[in-house]
């Protein structure tokens, strides 16, 4: 039966949610913005800004003192936070500037041989597709992109697609755990479970995940995962985080060497140069505003709302 547009009407709020005029004054987005691709780069709340914007004093006020010394503590306990929220330990964490950037540093540390297959599908975020191209080509190993059709009936029909690409060459998956283009959830967990049993490394590109659905790192089982916080979680722009299994954190390094090769995953990337922190010690200013009305009940009413919203549009 095809319900009349008329009769469709948006979810009421749940719980303590605040109601969208109520929303939007937490947000410096311009009054004529009604703003729906929240995905792209996000909106920074006011009072996270205000965190960033505190930060930003401290350091320039002791630069030596909070840069010098005092960076890699800080860090650490804006991790902690993260890590209660991803269901993680937080000495399996670091900070990364975007889940591309994570990505990027997770392929060029990982060996290939001539003739490795590099597998995801064509849901893939055209940058890791890029990336993976990329890594292929130097290392002589093959790119390759199975097509999962849409429309997607069940969760089998994506497990059953993907895995009817994988060879005896394929080396390494890269899935994503909320597509970009077409927001699909894959099955994660269950595809972690099959690459492992065939021996193939599992990387989740993550970059929708937090803030949309659940997470429970230490039990995915995946080698790595990678998200950004500056979507769904409103931290500011160039806060992600990259979880890696610790048996592989020895030989993980990001794309620029600087001072601490091989004293650890945690201060390689943590120090990679002189640069800006005051978008990863915001983090946890992000997830208390995020979680005030309870992360739960929110990610429930945006489902809701994109259900509503496919209904009448579809």
């Amino acid at each position: 039966m095809t319900i009349p547009r008329t009769a469709i009407q948006p979810p009421d709020p749940a719980g303590v949610l605040p109601g969208p005029e109520t929303a939007r004054g937490f947000f410096q987005l311009a009054p004529e913005i009604h703003f729906l691709n929240h995905g792209s780069f996000g909106a920074l709340p006011r009072s996270v800004q205000e965190a960033q914007d505190h930060w930003r004093a401290r350091i320039e006020a002791h630069p030596i003192k909070l840069l010098g010394r005092e960076c890699p503590d800080l860090l650490k306990e804006a991790l902690g936070p993260v890590a209660d929220l991803v269901g993680a330990r937080r000495d399996e964490l670091c900070f990364v500037t975007n889940a591309t950037e994570g990505i990027n540093a997770l392929l060029r540390s990982m060996e290939f041989a001539p003739g490795d297959e590099l597998l995801t599908t064509n849901h893939v975020y055209n940058a890791i597709r890029q990336a993976m191209k990329y890594r292929a080509r130097e290392t002589g190993g093959s790119y390759v992109e199975v097509d999962v059709p849409l429309p997607i009936a069940s969760e089998q029909q994506i497990l059953d697609v993907i895995m009817s690409a994988v060879t005896d060459r394929t080396r390494l998956l890269i899935i994503d755990h909320i597509t970009s283009p077409t927001a699909i959830v894959f099955p994660i967990e269950q595809l972690v479970s099959m690459a492992r049993q065939r021996g193939i490394r599992i990387i989740i590109d993550g970059a929708h995940g937090p803030g949309m659905v659940p997470l429970e790192l230490d039990s995915l089982g995946a080698d790595a995962y990678v998200a950004n916080l500056h979507k769904w979680i409103c931290a500011p722009k160039g806060c992600a985080f990259m979880w890696v299994a610790p048996e592989h954190q020895g030989s993980v390094h990001p794309a620029t060497i600087s001072h601490y090769l091989d004293d650890g995953y945690f201060d390689e990337f943590s120090w990679q140069g002189t640069r800006d922190i005051t978008a990863w010690l915001s983090a946890p200013a992000a997830i208390e505003f995020i979680s005030q009305w309870g992360l739960q009940d929110l990610m429930d009413r945006n489902h809701q709302m994109a259900a509503w919203a496919h209904q009448m549009l579809c």
